[in-house]
């Protein structure tokens, strides 16, 4: 039965939500999964329109696991847990036109479950994850007396990081419990910056990505129809990334708050092979309205509608997900971003073995 398919966009720097899911899949299974999100975000300032400022993305997931015993299983997981793609378009008068930031990160989970007589497991594992980030941020004038193009190149750094868990299971009513624990990862990036491309000696910007805790729910309710759903929490109110020669008083990105999100959906099966969800998310804004300039957004909900089919051990599921974003107002230069939206589209190929 298909559970909420679908690639959604996510505040902040969320990509992928860090599931673990696939490692409860019944005996063998490897999946691939593979998407595309398109932002619309779009401001004003001054007078000026932004343009749209948030690029569109293709996330990318892959799963294995592999059964050892009757209470025993191995997993591994690749994803993009965290993500930016910024760009203010040239010549629109925007006060902070040309401003450009990415982030990317690839982590690789291995994962062991272990499953107890009595239903209860426990899960956990160690991933390595990289990271890599550049920007070239527009400082306006005013407030400076001349406009500044401030340039920044972090390359990519691995950390090392873990992941623990507890679950409790009733299969003969499709019950589930996962709560899963990802510790923060720490890297270094060796970083080059100029201003006006005047270049300066080069340094290092530790980039932390932050904890995380996912409760993952699933019961069926009647013959055939399951109900799902979701808590999940990130800690980026410890999310910082400041380079040393960074010309501002504040850091080049962080958040005031944490992120709570939430997700509640029914997957009913329709035939033999077929079957359909609907789910409904949201994410809390931040307590203040003023966002960053490189996330021009503050909370969203959206719904998602999933289909799968399966043959045999083969399995096609696919999803549609619309977001509204919440509305905020940027540092600096006051800009108002109002009435945006994303759409998403995903599709998972599964199969068992």
């Amino acid at each position: 039965m298909v559970a909420g398919t679908g690639a959604a966009y996510a505040d902040k720097v969320e990509r992928s939500g860090q599931s673990i899911l696939p490692l409860f899949e019944p005996g063998g299974y490897a999946e691939v999964s593979f998407g595309h999100v398109k932002p619309s975000v779009t401001g004003k300032a001054g007078g000026a329109d932004s343009g749209n400022v948030v690029g569109s993305y293709w996330p990318v997931g892959i799963a294995y696991k592999q059964q050892m015993t009757d209470a025993f299983s191995l997993g591994f997981i690749y994803d993009r847990p965290f993500g930016a793609n910024v760009n203010y378009p040239r010549g629109t008068g925007y006060p902070i036109d040309g401003t450009t930031a990415e982030l990317r990160t690839d982590a690789f989970t291995i994962l062991g479950n272990y499953r107890f007589d009595n239903g209860f497991g426990v899960h956990g594992g160690v991933r390595i994850q990289r990271l890599s980030a550049t920007a070239d941020i527009i400082f306006p004038s005013p407030p400076f007396p001349d406009r500044l193009v401030y340039r920044v190149n972090g390359a990519s750094d691995e950390g090392l990081g873990y992941v623990l868990g507890v679950s409790y299971e009733i299969p003969e009513i499709a019950l589930r419990m996962a709560l899963t624990y990802n510790s923060e990862i720490k890297t270094k990036l060796p970083t080059s910056e100029s201003f006006n491309g005047v270049d300066v000696p080069p340094s290092t910007t530790a980039v932390t990505t932050p904890q995380s805790v996912n409760l993952d729910l699933q019961t069926g309710i009647a013959q055939d129809t399951l109900l799902f759903g979701g808590i999940r929490w990130v800690d980026y109110s410890a999310f910082v990334i400041d380079p040393q020669n960074y010309p501002d008083v504040e850091p080049l990105l962080y958040y005031r708050d944490d992120t709570w999100s939430y997700s509640l959906g029914v997957g009913r099966r329709f035939t033999e092979n077929w079957s359909g969800s609907l789910a409904l998310s949201y994410e809390k804004g931040g307590n203040s309205n003023e966002v960053s300039n490189l996330g021009p957004t503050n909370g969203q909900y959206g719904v998602t509608l999933g289909a799968r089919y399966e043959d045999g051990p083969y399995s096609l599921a696919a999803g549609v997900n619309y977001m509204r974003l919440g509305d905020a107002t940027t540092q600096v230069v006051d800009g108002q971003f109002d009435d945006n939206d994303a759409v998403g589209i995903g599709i998972k190929l599964g199969y068992r073995f």
